[in-house]
């Protein structure tokens, strides 16, 4: 009877190991949706989400941050199964459930006149790492802006500060921006900037997975979408 009870006991050990999954995320920092706070945690409303998602389920997770674009190559040769934060402009297939919202704006020097009706060869900064919606663009090309790209990752507040500087010194009259982002980096810098009071435009985000992960990808979607039911 021992050696029955003790062989069963291994078979169930060894039957829900081999049920345990793992959901690997890959994600760019995104003050206040996903970041690594002082304490070494992953955190952020959209970390905290999938956390809150996952707690009741066979699944483990793991969080890494990358730049946006090494996530999007990353998910893409399978090395993680999903990037927090992604939408219709990349070329991954997404779970069909919004995390949160892109709210894209500008952002001016406080002595600056300009508000989003951008005069003519105005320099508008924005990052070569993000795919923008064809509406931003358009938006842009309308008003004729001078379009100045560069890089945005801002890992902590040092390279925050160097990013903006480009503002600060009036080397460009706008920068494109996230409008959570932005207000709260602004505010803690103590920057001299002025964000507008209208976004240019609102793009959900979702998860985006490896092509070949539908399986997980539709797991997901129902425990996210009983996340937010029951939240």
């Amino acid at each position: 009877m021992l050696k029955y009870f003790v062989v069963s006991f291994v078979a169930l050990t060894f039957s829900n190991a081999l049920s345990a999954e793992t959901f690997r995320f890959c994600y760019e920092r995104w003050k206040p949706f996903s970041y690594l706070n002082d304490q070494g945690q992953y955190v952020g409303e959209s970390i905290d989400l999938v956390k809150r998602a996952i707690e009741q389920s066979n699944i483990t997770v793991s969080f890494k941050e990358l730049p946006f674009a090494r996530c999007i190559a990353a998910v893409t040769a399978g090395q993680f199964d999903f990037v927090l934060h992604s939408d219709k402009n990349e070329a991954l297939p997404f779970v069909p459930v919004p995390i949160n919202d892109w709210k894209i704006t500008l952002v001016f020097h406080q002595d600056s006149k300009l508000n989003n009706n951008l005069l003519p060869n105005t320099k508008v900064m924005l990052s070569w790492d993000y795919q923008y919606p064809d509406e931003v663009l358009q938006y842009l090309l309308s008003n004729d802006a001078r379009l100045v790209k560069t890089k945005y990752y801002a890992k902590d507040d040092k390279s925050t500060r160097l990013l903006f500087q480009h503002l600060v010194l009036k080397r460009v009259d706008a920068m494109l921006v996230d409008r959570a982002w932005a207000e709260y980096k602004i505010k803690h810098l103590g920057l001299p900037l002025r964000i507008s009071p209208d976004d240019v435009y609102i793009e959900p985000q979702f998860v985006g997975y490896y092509p070949n992960g539908e399986a997980k990808a539709k797991r997901l979607e129902r425990l996210l979408r009983q996340a937010l039911e029951n939240k």
